[in-house]
């Protein structure tokens, strides 16, 4: 039984000199980001663009426990200008938004900036790297590094709570935290070994655990009293006892589950994405995709959002619209490069990508409402709230919002 790690760090101000060993990368993408040689953080640079700030946030990965990729918006009304900027050695997770805070993966930390204006309010060192996109629950930042740690955070001060061992290799998996509880994946050294652990958001002890088949890179989500996560496999197992209730053979990779209205929504790296009953694991539908799907699904207005990519070709990737009842296609846009999660909010479609392209479609239709360029790749979903975009580039978080 894993069991915590009590510690206690002090919240840092300024830019961090900490040295960048070795290489990081996000779980959305599949190529390496950047090495030790690239420079030194800086501070955030504000462009004085104010906004009203409202109670909506974006608290975990995909928006929900549900991992819907649904988030409250709204977005911008029209093509947006840069509020400010962050800038980093290599942002490795999608950011969040709470309690007008963004938080994120980024130079082997877990960064909290504040969300107006881009100035740091915090950092907290993940062993080796955070690859695993935050959770904010009742004041508390959960993130998982790559030493295997699962770590509790305070939200506002940036010290730590807990920590507690996951797995002996990395916890690339993002959390997610449900009456008391938080899940997360984790993989060790040898890949056919990995496990998904409940543990008590207040102690940090283990509530149980699930031994997989393989690693578990995929993002637990949460839904109806389940926990549904994959390895080779997808899975549903009781969010009280860790019980499993069903599983289906699903080549998930990286895609985390979207369960929503009683339906699981998983994209599969053999070139498809499937609908299943959420109760018992039974197919309702499957839609081809014309290359493998290794990002997660995002479900809004009985719409699933879902783009495809090449594993060994980063300028192709589509994004898919498709009858979430049915699975017929809708529509469906050429990103022409390789596209990461993408997010709903306010009828509209954000999908960033490899090229550094971030992509904005009408969900009804399809047809492009603007794109911005970005420094580098986007590899992870941008958070959409109040008016303005969240989302991290090669070395930089930026946000924007309307003119």
């Amino acid at each position: 039984m894993a069991k915590p790690i009590t510690v206690y760090a002090s919240p840092v101000s300024g830019p961090s000199t900490m040295p960048c060993a070795g290489l990081l990368h996000s779980q959305y993408s599949r190529r390496s980001l950047l090495g030790s040689s690239i420079g030194l953080l800086v501070a955030g640079r504000h462009h004085g663009l104010a906004r009203a700030t409202t109670d909506a946030s974006v608290p975990m990965l995909g928006g929900n426990p549900g991992r819907t990729g649904e988030h409250p918006g709204p977005g911008p009304s029209s093509q947006p200008a840069e509020r400010w900027r962050f800038e980093t050695r290599g942002i490795s997770s999608s950011p969040v938004v709470a309690d007008g805070v963004v938080y994120f993966g980024a130079d082997e930390l877990c960064r909290a900036v504040d969300a107006e204006t881009g100035a740091e309010r915090w950092h907290f060192p993940g062993t080796y790297g955070v690859r695993s996109t935050p959770a904010i629950i009742d004041g508390t930042v959960f993130f998982g590094d790559d030493s295997g740690l699962l770590n509790a955070v305070d939200a506002k001060l940036g010290i730590a709570r807990w920590q507690t061992q996951v797995a002996d290799e990395a916890v690339s998996s993002s959390p997610v935290a449900v009456n008391g509880i938080v899940y997360v994946g984790g993989e060790d050294k040898d890949v056919s070994h990995g496990r998904l652990l409940a543990i008590d958001v207040a102690t940090g002890r283990e509530v149980w655990r699930y031994e997989a088949n393989s690693a578990v890179w995929c993002s637990p989500a949460v839904a109806n009293g389940l926990v549904y996560f994959g390895d080779r496999d997808l899975h549903a197992v009781d969010a009280l006892t860790g019980e499993e209730v069903w599983r289906t053979s699903v080549h998930i990779g990286y895609s985390a589950p979207a369960v929503v209205n009683g339906v699981v929504y998983v994209g599969s790296q053999d070139a498809s994405v499937t609908a299943l009953d959420a109760a018992t694991g039974a197919g309702r539908w499957r839609f081809e995709t014309v290359h493998g799907v290794f990002n997660s699904p995002a479900v809004s207005d009985d719409l699933v959002f879902v783009n495809d990519g090449d594993i060994d070709d980063d300028t192709v990737s589509v994004l898919y619209a498709i009858d979430a009842s049915t699975g017929t296609e809708r529509w469906r846009f050429d990103l022409r490069s390789t596209g990461a999660q993408p997010t709903v909010a306010g009828g509209a479609v954000y999908v960033g990508c490899e090229d550094g392209v971030l992509h904005v479609q009408d969900a009804n239709s399809g047809e492009e409402r603007w794109t911005l360029s970005l420094d580098g790749p986007i590899d992870g979903a941008p958070a959409v709230v109040n008016s303005t975009v969240y989302v991290g580039g090669l070395l930089e978080l930026y946000a924007f919002g309307d003119r």
